[in-house]
């Protein structure tokens, strides 16, 4: 649905610059309309190289092992960390791009982590 809305803003914007009838209104639409999914895009099909048994997937680069295992440790800090899970969440919903768990405060929760689980849970 996000990138619907990206879609229709991409349209929307170009019919404000130049108009219904304008040359090559199509063309500009559909280019900024995939460089707004691009990142919906990327972050769906990033996820298959995770997987083994997927066929055509190149094996993972050392990159892509970094990455996986920075993501993993940001997502298990984010159970206890605001700044992780805000991170997290403006990622995957698409209201922030993905460099942004390269933003100080996401590296900072990466490191630290979650807090410890109280003693007593009661």
């Amino acid at each position: 649905m996000s990138v619907a809305a990206f879609g229709a803003r991409a349209l929307g914007r170009e019919l404000a610059r130049g108009g219904l009838g304008a040359p090559g209104l199509g063309r500009r639409v559909v280019r900024s309309a995939a460089r707004a999914a691009n990142p919906a895009w990327t972050q769906a099909v990033s996820q298959d190289a995770l997987y083994p048994a997927v066929r055509g997937a190149a094996p993972p680069h050392l990159a892509d092992r970094a990455l996986t295992a920075y993501t993993r440790r940001l997502t298990r800090a984010a159970t206890g960390s605001y700044a992780a899970a805000s991170v997290l969440w403006s990622i995957s919903s698409l209201r922030a791009s993905p460099a942004r768990m390269f933003h100080p405060t996401a590296l900072l929760a990466a490191a630290t982590g979650s807090p410890p689980p109280s003693a007593d849970p009661h």
